[in-house]
């Protein structure tokens, strides 16, 4: 049987020596430090995407533009370090604000129809503003159909493809 010289159990359904309490309450204050921390570790982050509170103007594409052709350029002025530009809910890009504007380019290769484009201003460490400038775009990038041959139609080893864009532009 184990027995500890600081813990005594009695008639009176336990009692602990001063040692062996001040250890309890030592492991105690112990565990509380250690949860405090890594609540503070984790919260971190968060309280550092709360800090950046501007929001960058966006000057490409503009709101409502037809966008025609993969990557699409996009840009926008800032005081940020940063900017993260996101299409569709997606991170795509975050660059660095040089002399007052982020530039980079986006693929929307198989992207159609109306898309969102977010810009978020970023700190240093790249920790990003909770709310964004925001526009909508009109993806129109004419990509070819295939008009034969038809659908579960069999081929042979040899097979001639024609195809057409949606609006009817040319095929290159």
């Amino acid at each position: 049987m184990y027995s500890d010289p600081h813990c005594h159990f009695g008639s009176d359904g336990g009692s602990m020596s001063q040692s062996a309490l001040s250890d309890l309450l030592r492991l105690r204050r112990t565990a509380i430090v250690v949860a405090v921390a890594t609540a503070v570790a984790v919260m971190a982050p968060i309280a550092a995407t709360a800090g950046v509170a501007t929001t960058p103007t966006i000057t490409a594409p503009a709101d409502g533009a037809t966008v025609v052709s993969s990557p699409m350029l996009v840009s926008a002025d800032s005081g940020a370090a940063f900017v993260r530009f996101v299409v569709l809910g997606q991170v795509e890009r975050t660059v660095a604000v040089s002399g007052g504007s982020a530039v980079t380019e986006i693929p929307v290769t198989g992207l159609s129809g109306g898309a969102s484009l977010d810009a978020y201003d970023c700190d240093s460490s790249v920790s990003c503003a909770a709310t964004p400038a925001s526009i909508n775009v009109l993806v129109d990038l004419n990509d070819p159909v295939i008009i034969a041959p038809e659908r579960n139609n069999v081929v042979g080893n040899s097979v001639a493809v024609k195809a057409r864009t949606v609006s009817g532009g040319a095929l290159r």
